[in-house]
């Protein structure tokens, strides 16, 4: 069936010509969330809608955001506080749990400024981790057809969570103007101090105890860039 949401928000705001402060909170009821689970099965004309539970969840949380607008010194400070629950029927022994995509923590720092003829920029995000499912054990099946099939005992759903999440990103521009063409040059560091941020974690069941690999995201990146056009 298809999803479907209500949602309610409030909030409140404060601007002038140079600054802006905003402040809202919402609450989202969700229906018709709907979660796969992989399962073994011996019939191959199995209908795959009933691999899938439904049930509703929840999305609230609060927003917060100053942002400086005018001056040579621009940018804005951001704070996301929000959980996203689904409560599936028949999943996860029917106690809710949260989404894949649910942060409780997020908080952001954007500055910009101009020095001459560059712009300088700088941007800080931290997140607290995601959830994940870890599985905690494996072992051999004998199916009726004679055939053994590998079964891995889960966790709690996204019962576990990655470390955070924490990145600082550097850049430097300036433009170069004749009476026709103009260069745009920027230069840029990517994660400037080289956090190893966990993207996701594989696990080695073949291994006792468990083996556990983190694969982080993009570590220490500089690069360099040049536009040219005409005016």
């Amino acid at each position: 069936r298809p999803a479907s949401s209500e949602q309610v928000v409030a909030g409140v705001a404060y601007e002038t010509p140079s600054f802006l402060v905003d402040v809202e909170a919402y609450d989202r009821q969700l229906g018709g969330v709907s979660q796969f689970s992989v399962r073994s099965r011996e019939e191959t004309d199995q209908d795959l809608s009933t691999a899938f539970f439904s049930g509703p969840g929840t999305a609230r949380g609060v927003e917060i955001l100053a942002q400086k607008k005018s001056g040579r010194l621009t940018g804005w400070v951001s704070y996301a506080l929000s959980e996203v629950v689904h409560d599936l029927e028949g999943f996860n022994d029917g106690q809710p749990f949260p989404a894949s995509h649910d942060q409780r923590h997020e908080f952001k720092v954007v500055t910009s400024y101009r020095v001459n003829d560059w712009t300088l920029s700088s941007s800080f995000i931290y997140g607290s981790g995601s959830p994940y499912t870890i599985p905690e054990s494996q072992y051999p099946l004998q199916l009726l057809d004679g055939t053994t099939l590998n079964y891995v005992q889960v966790g709690e759903k996204n019962g576990q969570r990655l470390p955070s999440y924490q990145r600082l990103d550097l850049s430097a521009s300036r433009r170069f103007e004749t009476r026709k063409w103009f260069i745009d040059v920027n230069a840029s560091v990517f994660n400037a101090l080289g956090s190893k941020n966990v993207w996701y974690r594989q696990f080695d069941l073949t291994e006792v105890p468990l083996l556990i690999t983190d694969v982080t995201s993009l570590g220490f990146t500089p690069s360099l860039g040049i536009s040219i056009g005409m005016r």
